[in-house]
């Protein structure tokens, strides 16, 4: 019995040295290399302050951590990285091709450097660091006097501001860029010799007149105020230069009853009259119909109501009769368009053809309607060569 016993102690023994022995050892410790352009940023892991770059934190536990580094108040850099173990991790930071510098300088020097509406507790010169790409507003102050302006940093830009306070009493300057650029920039109807984007220097503070020139584009002309010490800034839109071309007077026969040297049938773009039976058909953007639209007869209409014609045009009456009046059409679709018009409207009409042309024509003569005789009418017309341009 004793030693019946004693096996079972010896057994028991044996099965908790056994479950002992499978408990798991902690993984092996890995480590991070943390660096930075420039050096000598603060290294914080979880909060809390570790050192400055370049450096190796060691024996750290797999798993992930809240890493930031800062290469000055302000100026940091926050994201998490996965330590995995006895590995040697690594991560750097390029704040210099992230960001851009300013250097700030004025005559005399000394002036206070505010960075976007933040004292930088700098005087000029000095050399602003680490600014984020994008749009920054800037003000030098110096002796009561105040110079303030925005500026654009790319990555890795070195920005040069420059102010000479000894000359805000006396000058200013115009910035000019225009969309497209490349236009000459005419400032009190003299040609500056200068081009958009530029800048126009050394004028006395005042209004000035400015006219931007450019091949197919129209003269664009404003005013600029000049202050003393400040740059005045203008971005203009140009307009492309209005492209017209006057046909007529045609002479259009009415649909029925008329033989192929009586064509019925306009094509706008070119000035031609063609026949609605000829090879050239397919062009014919209206025609003058002896038997019109919805009861109506002798219309002037859009060429696909007739068989086999498919362009589509739209005509709206105007509110005159002289069509180099200068006015412009109504956009389409807009204000009631319709596909035909009288043949005795007196009134000059736009249209809108099938390629997005707009034409304003006008009807300045009319005739026949007797046996042997059809009924024609007489057009003028302005054609614009731009699509989608209303002008003329």
């Amino acid at each position: 019995m004793k030693k019946l016993i004693y096996l079972s102690l010896l057994f028991s023994l044996i099965f908790l040295t056994c479950n002992e022995s499978v408990v798991q050892e902690p993984l092996p410790a890995g480590s991070l290399l943390l660096d930075s352009k420039p050096e000598g940023a603060s290294i914080y892991i979880q909060g809390t302050f570790e050192n400055q770059t370049p450096s190796t934190i060691k024996n750290m536990a797999p798993g992930n951590y809240d890493v930031r580094i800062e290469v000055e108040p302000g100026v940091d850099s926050s994201f998490v990285t996965e330590v995995k173990y006895v590995l040697n991790n690594s991560k750097t930071i390029d704040f210099e091709n992230k960001m851009g510098k300013c250097l700030f300088q004025s005559t005399p020097s000394g002036a206070e450097i505010f960075l976007d509406g933040i004292n930088s507790n700098k005087k000029t010169p000095a050399l602003l660091t680490y600014l984020m790409t994008g749009m920054h507003s800037y003000k030098l102050q110096l002796n009561g006097d105040i110079v303030q302006d925005n500026f654009f940093i790319s990555p890795g830009e070195l920005k040069n501001i420059d102010c000479d306070f000894n000359s805000l009493n006396s000058e200013g300057s115009i910035f000019i860029s225009s969309s497209p650029e490349g236009a000459q920039i005419w400032i009190a109807y003299q040609n500056s010799g200068k081009v958009t984007p530029d800048i126009v220097t050394n004028l006395i503070p005042g209004q000035y007149p400015i006219t931007l020139k450019l091949n197919e584009y129209r003269d664009t002309s404003f005013t600029a105020i000049v202050m003393a010490g400040l740059q005045t800034m203008e971005y203009i839109s140009l307009t492309p230069a209005l492209s017209v071309t006057a046909y007529g007077p045609v002479r259009l026969f009415e649909s029925s009853g008329t033989s192929t040297g009586q064509p019925s049938g306009l094509d706008l773009s070119s000035g031609n009259a063609y026949s609605l039976s000829g090879a050239d058909r397919d062009k014919i953007d209206i025609y003058y119909s002896t038997d019109g639209t919805g009861g109506t007869p002798y219309l002037l209409q859009s060429s696909d109501l007739f068989p086999g014609l498919i362009r589509q045009t739209y005509f709206i009456v105007g509110g005159g009769y002289n069509i180099i009046d200068g006015v412009a059409s109504p956009a389409f679709p807009f204000g009631g368009w319709s596909n035909n018009m009288d043949d005795r409207e007196d009134n000059y009409v736009f249209l809108y053809d099938e390629d997005g042309h707009y034409s304003k024509l006008i009807i300045t003569n009319y005739g026949g309607g007797t046996v042997g005789d059809p009924s024609w009418v007489e057009v003028k017309w302005i054609y614009n060569n731009t699509a989608s341009d209303t002008r003329f």
